[in-house]
């Protein structure tokens, strides 16, 4: 009699412990499957926002750039290459100080390295430029630092309005 029922409380053990085990792979699954489900939606989230932007971006009527670390013009939208009179491949990679006329270059020198180190927080002038077609135009340029997530310097952002019938 002892027997069976040691048989049979360790089939119990191993019947409870089976069961809680697919239990526990059930809820596993449904919590792997939510967050799979939350994770897509979040792309796609994310993938309409980034359309968007893009889409501000390209139809924006100032010139909008990303200025790297070293002061090159990683990226520029469309306004920017026709204020520049400039293809727009050929706009990025190219230095922004290139583009400064060269009565102001020492201070958009100046001012690139303050806005980098945190020195200057923001920018907001008016600054002569050069066309690569010939000629120049005055631009009104806002621009702030943009941290990467460890709060490094990544680069600028510049947003540029042509002012030059202004200041005529």
């Amino acid at each position: 009699e002892r027997v069976f029922f040691r048989d049979f409380a360790r089939r119990d053990i191993v019947l409870i412990a089976g069961l809680a085990i697919s239990i526990l792979l059930a809820v596993l699954v449904a919590i792997v499957t939510r967050s799979q489900a939350q994770i897509r939606q979040a792309n796609l989230d994310l993938q309409r926002n980034q359309k968007e932007l893009q889409t501000i971006y390209d139809t924006a009527s100032v010139a909008i750039a990303f200025i790297g670390a070293y002061g090159l013009i990683r990226r520029a939208n469309q306004r920017m290459a026709q204020m520049f009179d400039t293809p727009l491949n050929r706009l990025q990679g190219s230095l922004y100080v290139d583009r400064v006329h060269p009565d102001e270059r020492t201070a958009a020198i100046r001012n690139v390295e303050g806005l980098m180190s945190g020195a200057i927080t923001f920018a907001d002038l008016q600054r002569h430029y050069r066309r690569d077609g010939g000629g120049d135009f005055w631009g009104h340029l806002t621009s702030v630092r943009v941290a990467d997530s460890e709060g490094r310097p990544a680069g600028l952002v510049a947003v540029i309005a042509d002012v030059t019938d202004l200041k005529e």
